[in-house]
């Protein structure tokens, strides 16, 4: 009776370790496997990801030129107007705060279902997103380098941006401060 009892508890034992070996090893193999995400190609913060453009050109405040798959495409920024140049007041400024921000860099294109794709003189209709996942647009409204703009449709963003640029306005920042537009 002992001798099958010592038996059972050895077969036990046995199908524990089995078990135990197995699991430790898929471990492996999973871990293995499984991409660093720091590292991974499809992280989204990684400037060199798939999906990412390079700006080539900023215009002014709210249109630029990305490089998309070796062709030059000009986008219109959605959501915004910045002052145009050469002579509207604080053009200058909004215009050298995007070319700081975004020329020579790697930035993500972002379609809104709400708006065309392109507009009438056939710019690229896009949020522009930061490589640290800033949304440029909204950036350029909350620190009053522009002013919201809707065309015709709301977009998808119209009452954060109005939100930001009210938010502008109390602070007095960029095209807000009383001294921005003083010759």
């Amino acid at each position: 009776m002992i001798s099958i009892i010592t038996f059972m508890r050895a077969s036990k034992l046995k199908l524990f370790i089995i078990v135990l070996v197995v699991f430790l090893a898929a471990a492996v193999v999973v871990s293995l496997a499984w991409p660093n995400t720091s590292e991974a190609p499809g992280n989204e913060h990684n400037p060199l990801a798939p999906g990412y453009h390079t700006v080539t050109d900023v215009i002014d405040g709210d249109t630029i030129k990305v490089d998309i798959d070796g062709r030059s495409e000009t986008v219109r920024l959605i959501g915004i107007n910045s002052p145009e140049l050469p002579d509207e007041c604080f053009a200058q400024v909004a215009s050298s705060v995007a070319r700081k921000i975004l020329a020579g860099q790697q930035i993500k294109l972002e379609a809104d279902k709400t708006q065309d794709n392109r507009d009438r003189y056939g710019r690229l209709l896009r949020y522009v997103i930061l490589s640290d996942g800033t949304n440029f647009n909204r950036l350029m409204v909350t620190e009053g380098y522009a002013r919201e703009y809707t065309f015709i449709t709301p977009y998808k963003f119209q009452s954060e941006f109005k939100e930001v640029q009210n938010a502008a306005k109390e602070k007095e920042r960029g095209l807000w401060s009383p001294a921005a537009c003083k010759q």
